[in-house]
């Protein structure tokens, strides 16, 4: 920033220049400058120019603390997601901050590890930053219940994936039970008997849900549900290959030579993606001796060896929906809907084959 000299008392201060150094310059009122700075309509265009030239000059940067004091607006919006090293949350960042740069928005990241505790103090340092909306991107914890509930009234609320908040507040929802329905009955129409699920956290809301799904497509083609083909993992590469360790194991112990596990659908591709590694580890080939099949299409997905055949769910779309929904609860705009479902869509690739 550039500084401006003054004297006082015969010694040199620096004072940054002021909305009242631009008003002076420009020949205007304070009130003009702040709302051509705003790009508000009713400023005409040459008086506009003449604004952002006196600004350009000085190299005058409005105080966003004050302004905000002013306005009662931050131009700040809070993205809380649980978990920024899955690629699945970055994808939907870039999407909500795409929009809101073109909304002259700023985003602040809250990442909260999963963690309830951590959940809740994300959220209370978003409030104390004053932010003016908030995007809460799915998530397995309660931390945010009592925070929400009390910044209802006060801020801009949209929730993604999070079932639990659905119907509260303005949301955007993947249809979880229905593609892991799809994913599941893919598998049985390729011949598979013994299908085995590698699920998220057990507090996970979008892992219940899909294990709905899963649970759903077996019972109605007939092969029933048995928990032994069940296996809790943690959304991680980690997590699926110790999973797919101990679902081979369980395999021995339980289902003998006759009835081998074939196929395993993980609740999310960084799971499958361990998982297929953990087969290849134990000597199963992927596809030939087992089929994996995941949930996301993260972009990663299409490049493992071999492919992973995945539910695709658009993930920069969602997060772009979700800024621009809130842009509009922020302007008292109407919502032509406030709550948005997604359907993952199947995208047939390397992992899978008949049995």
């Amino acid at each position: 920033m550039r500084l401006e000299k003054t004297t006082v008392g015969g010694a040199h201060n620096l004072k940054a220049p002021t909305i009242k150094d631009v008003a002076r310059l420009a020949g205007v009122s304070v009130s003009t400058v702040s709302a051509a700075l705003n790009d508000k309509p009713i400023v005409k265009s040459s008086t506009k120019q003449r604004v952002q030239e006196a600004a350009a000059k000085l190299n005058y940067r409005p105080n966003a603390i004050a302004r905000s004091l002013v306005t009662n607006e931050s131009r700040l919006v809070g993205l809380v997601v649980p978990d920024m090293a899955d690629p699945y949350f970055p994808a939907i960042a870039a999407g909500v901050d795409e929009v809101a740069g073109r909304l002259r928005y700023t985003v602040i990241l809250a990442n909260t590890l999963r963690d309830a505790k951590r959940e809740a103090e994300q959220i209370k340092v978003l409030m104390e930053r004053r932010v003016d909306g908030l995007v809460f991107a799915g998530g397995s914890t309660a931390g945010a219940r009592g925070w929400l509930g009390s910044a209802a009234s006060s801020i801009g609320i949209v929730v993604i994936d999070r079932p639990e908040f659905a119907f509260s507040y303005p949301s955007i929802t993947i249809d979880n039970e229905r593609g892991a329905e799809k994913a599941t009955r893919y598998l049985i129409q390729l011949g598979h008997e013994t299908i085995a699920f590698v699920s998220g956290p057990v507090d996970s809301y979008v892992s219940q849900e899909r294990l709905q799904g899963y649970r759903l497509a077996l019972r109605e083609s007939g092969l029933g549900y048995r928990e032994e083909l069940v296996v809790h993992g943690d959304f991680t590469p980690r997590g699926g290959l110790v999973a797919m360790e101990e679902l081979l194991s369980r395999s021995d112990r339980y289902l003998g030579v006759d009835a081998p596990v074939t196929a395993v659908f993980a609740a999310n591709d960084q799971m499958a993606i361990g998982a297929m590694h953990g087969a290849r580890l134990l000597g199963k080939e992927v596809p030939r001796d087992i089929s994996i099949i995941g949930f996301d299409d993260i972009d990663v997905a299409a490049v493992v060896e071999p492919p992973l055949t995945t539910m695709a769910v658009p993930t920069q779309d969602i997060g772009k929906t979700a800024m621009g929904m809130l842009a509009k609860c922020l302007n008292k705009e109407v919502l032509e809907q406030d709550r948005i479902v997604f359907q993952p869509q199947l995208i047939e690739r390397g992992s899978c084959a008949a049995r």
